[in-house]
């Protein structure tokens, strides 16, 4: 609509309909609409557009709110680039954004170009620049400059509250300047202050939880509920000398930290932090916990309970934790913490309910995964499940990255296929926060993974009927099964000690019914293979014949595979073709695989006359002219390199061997030491049983080709010879 303006009804776009259309970028809440591409689409469509500090402004603030402060601070160069003076509103915007980016020095610029343009620094701006002052120097993120600015920046901001009564009334500054002071001169210091200078209901929950957590000391040497508690009253003794301040479960949930948290590791490292002033997230613990630690935690969670103070995740995580990390987890003890919680939640969901009430009762897969690592760790599948029917019941929702985390590791711990595939589809049935449905193709892709690499007595392979349901789910998602997908299953059924033929041909009839699916050629190498493993050569010959009559493209490993077929079920004349029609990739592997295919065939001789002739001469030949050969080879000839690597071996830029290896020569020893057995058995000799002798050696000169190929090898391959000399020697192949 906005281009149809000009471009279908001749309106004459201007600044305001621009800032108007660029508000509206903003407000979208699709995804499709990013304002800092419409910005810049709009400033391109119109060049004669004298943007101002507000256009700007808009759009560094929708990135700080959504916390993508390092475009905003490029927005805010681009900005300045432009020649755009920014307003005092915005300057005071980037001190926040340049602080939530921990850029501290960028800040403090700001803060002075502030107070160059205003007779003085306004309390807003002096208490957002010393809180989050305050939360980087907790973090070590100040140096000395930076920390004395801050020393300056609590003076200007002492002086501001003690300048009127009015601004003397601001909460939020006063908790600033005792957080800067707590920092500075110590936690003792601070609760002095609050006690002297802060008028009795001036200060919140958020400040007693503030000035405790900063007692880092104090809460590392508690070692009893009795000595947290009265931890706390001394801070509330100063903060809040009448008790109008309700303590909050942020409160005891640092107490309780405090309490268990004894790692001597923790040198001078905070205890604790949190990402905002309402009570944000914990720092794991740092050492399992002593069964005395969880005791006297659990009396101050009982005494907190008592108290009417409600079980929400954030006061139930460290005691859910300390029982869950313990060197021997308590499972029923952690189970009774989280029916707790889920009693309150089940109790808190009444319609009145304040939205702060609501984020404090929201239980997160993160507060429940201590549990299910406690239960994975004792291999307790039962407990586990009881855990997740109960999260169910309580509509928990699960993020689809969790989904698929949790059912890689308990089907780990599964006893049979049907628990692992009711775990699977137990938590697949779990709401997504987004609404999303399934997992992502990394997700599934994830679990079809660890499903393939399990194994029960009972039935070693996964029923093809479970394992492929998984394909459906796939489908019904915006993630359908990829090539890599059939690739990943069809190897599996393949390779299995004994090759699944249905697990193969069930996963074959779900290819073919995906018809929006293109197979690429690993796919097509992957089915070959795996008709080849389970015994059917038919199959194989179809699809090879196909590719050929379609004339798609096929590489070494469709090759080596046709190959690997005809040895075994004896179609040589397939093998012979396919050398015929895929001689120009032709691979290393490749002829591996069809030198081995001659020797299954009874062609030995054949054999090793080409890999010393044919397949040593095309693989240097084809390395000298694709280049890949390092600088002193590249300019011999063939003839030259042959010589050569009858004294050492030729390496491409890669460090591979190019020609027979180890490898190629061990195969044909093997056959050949096949070969001299069965000649043996067949005259009545006896069999050659060990290291073989000068006498036994001369008595078979001439009447053995395993003889025979080792003393070629010797001869061409000198350098080769130790590595396979003993194939053959010991017992028969």
């Amino acid at each position: 609509m906005f281009q149809d303006m000009s471009q279908l009804f001749g309106f004459r776009v201007g600044p305001t309909d621009l800032h108007r259309q660029l508000q509206t970028y903003c407000l979208a809440k699709s995804p499709l609409y990013d304002p800092v591409q419409g910005f810049e689409r709009l400033r391109a469509g119109h060049p004669e557009w004298q943007t101002t500090s507000v256009d700007w402004s808009m759009i560094i603030s929708y990135l700080a709110r959504r916390e993508q402060y390092d475009r905003a601070v490029t927005v805010w160069n681009d900005m300045l680039e432009y020649g755009v003076r920014p307003e005092t509103s915005l300057r005071s915007t980037m001190v926040q954004v340049y602080l939530a980016a921990e850029k501290p020095a960028e800040a403090i610029v700001q803060v002075q170009e502030l107070a160059r343009e205003e007779p003085k620094l306004g309390i807003d701006t002096l208490t957002t620049t010393v809180e989050g002052l305050c939360r980087l120097a907790e973090n070590r993120k100040l140096d000395n400059n930076l920390t004395n600015e801050l020393d300056t920046l609590s003076s200007h901001l002492r002086k501001a509250l003690d300048s009127s009564r009015q601004a003397g009334t601001d909460s939020s500054a006063w908790q600033a300047l005792l957080h800067c002071e707590a920092i500075v001169n110590g936690p003792a210091h601070a609760l002095q202050t609050a006690k002297k200078a802060c008028k009795p209901g001036l200060l919140g929950s958020s400040a007693v939880c503030m000035l405790l957590r900063l007692h880092v000391d104090e809460l590392n040497d508690l070692q009893s509920s009795d000595e947290a508690l009265e931890l706390l009253d001394r801070v509330q003794t100063a903060a809040d000398p009448k008790r109008t301040i309700k303590v909050d479960d942020n409160a005891y949930s640092t107490l309780m930290l405090g309490l268990l948290n004894k790692s001597e590791a923790q040198g001078d490292t905070h205890l604790l932090s949190s990402d905002d002033g309402n009570g944000g997230t914990l720092e794991q613990l740092r050492a399992p916990p002593s069964p005395n630690q969880i005791h006297e935690a659990q009396n101050l969670y009982n005494h907190v309970r008592a108290l009417g103070v409600a079980a929400t995740p954030l006061l139930v995580k460290p005691l859910l934790t300390a029982y869950c990390d313990a060197f021997l987890p308590s499972l029923p003890s952690a189970m009774k913490l989280v029916r707790d919680m889920l009693d309150h939640r089940s109790s808190s969901t009444s319609v009145s309910r304040r939205s702060k009430d609501a984020r404090a009762s929201t239980i997160e897969m993160t507060t429940m995964q201590p549990v299910l690592d406690a239960c994975i760790k004792l291999k307790d599948l039962s407990s586990a499940r009881d855990l997740l029917s109960r999260l169910y019941d309580a509509k928990i929702p699960i993020h689809a990255k969790d989904k698929a985390h949790l059912i890689r590791r308990l089907i780990t711990i599964a006893t049979s296929w049907p628990e692992a595939f009711t775990i699977y589809r137990s938590l697949m049935r779990f709401p997504s926060p987004t609404g999303a449905r399934g997992l992502d193709f990394h997700g599934y892709h994830s679990v079809l993974s660890t499903f393939t690499t399990l194994s029960f007595p009972s039935y070693p392979a996964a029923p093809p009927e479970d394992l492929l349901s998984i394909l459906v789910d796939m489908r019904s998602t915006t993630t359908p099964p990829t090539c890599s997908t059939y690739t990943l299953l069809l190897d599996y059924y393949a390779k299995l000690a004994i090759p699944s033929y249905l697990g193969v041909h069930l996963t074959h009839e779900h290819l073919k019914r995906d018809t929006s699916l293109e197979p690429d050629l690993p796919l097509i190498n992957a089915l070959m293979n795996a008709y080849n493993w389970v015994g059917e050569p038919a199959m194989v010959v179809a699809i090879w014949d196909n590719l050929l009559a379609t004339r798609q493209g096929v590489d070494g490993v469709t090759l080596s595979v046709v190959f690997d077929t005809a040895g075994r079920h004896g179609l040589l004349s397939l093998a012979r073709r396919a050398v015929r029609d895929g001689k120009g990739v032709m691979s290393k592997g490749a002829w591996d695989s069809w030198l081995e295919c001659l020797a299954r065939c009874g062609r030995l001789e054949e054999a090793v006359e080409v890999a010393f002739g044919e397949m040593r001469r095309t693989l240097l030949r084809e390395a000298m002219e694709k280049g890949t050969l390092p600088d002193q080879d590249g300019g011999l000839t063939v003839n030259e390199l042959l010589m050569r690597s009858s004294q050492a071996a030729v390496r491409d830029r890669q460090g591979q061997v190019v020609g027979p290896d180890a490898k190629t020569l061990s195969t044909l020893l093997k056959f050949a030491a096949r070969e001299r057995d069965r000649r043996k058995r067949q005259a009545g000799m006896p069999l050659l049983t060990g290291p073989t002798t000068a006498a036994s050696t001369a008595r078979s000169k001439g009447t053995s080709i395993w003889h025979t190929l080792r003393a070629r090898i010797r001869e061409d391959f000198s350098w080769l010879y130790p590595q396979v000399k003993h194939i053959g020697e010991d017992t028969p192949v």
